[in-house]
């Protein structure tokens, strides 16, 4: 008895048929893994990121930036904006996936629907280095102030964090 319960002596028909004729070359070849291309749109930057994820309300919106923009002295707003409504109900998780690689900072700031709504306009900062996906909140007014700090080390995340009162939202640096 031959494979598959046939007999040995009785040939088998097949479509296809394999010849050898000497040595074969195997090469070996990684897989391509085809993963689910984001729709989200996070352009690469050379500045931190202000990214709008809640387009509910225009006009508060348009708050927000202003307050965002006009930092008190000696801070000042260096961060691109990204105003795309691809991104929209992105949670952190994608976002964080959809940052390019060459982002060159350690955090990230989302105007999500609690920014978007609240009248101090909390936005949600993200550490995407030392402890990835921490978070807390801070009201528009003092974005500048974490983003020109953070981005010459001369504080880090975790300071900020610790400084956000009861309600997890940071208001500025208390007087001594």
């Amino acid at each position: 008895m031959g494979l598959f319960g046939r007999s040995a002596d009785r040939p088998t028909r097949s479509k296809f048929s394999v010849q050898a004729f000497g040595i074969i070359d195997l090469q070996t070849v990684e897989p391509v893994v085809r993963t689910k291309r984001s729709r989200m749109k996070i352009p690469p930057s050379e500045n931190a990121l202000l990214i709008r994820t809640d387009f509910s309300d225009e006009s508060a919106w348009q708050k927000l930036l202003s307050e965002v923009r006009d930092p008190a002295d000696p801070f000042t707003f260096n961060m691109d904006i990204v105003d795309n409504g691809a991104n929209s109900s992105a949670t952190v998780d994608q976002l964080m996936e959809a940052i390019p690689e060459t982002y060159p900072y350690s955090f990230m700031v989302v105007a999500d629907s609690m920014a978007i709504s609240q009248p101090e306009h909390p936005l949600l900062v993200v550490d995407l280095f030392e402890e990835r996906g921490r978070q807390f909140r801070a009201v528009a007014a003092q974005v500048a102030l974490i983003d020109n700090n953070l981005s010459i080390s001369n504080m880090d995340f975790h300071e900020f964090a610790e400084l956000a009162d009861d309600a997890g939202v940071f208001r500025g640096i208390p007087e001594p």
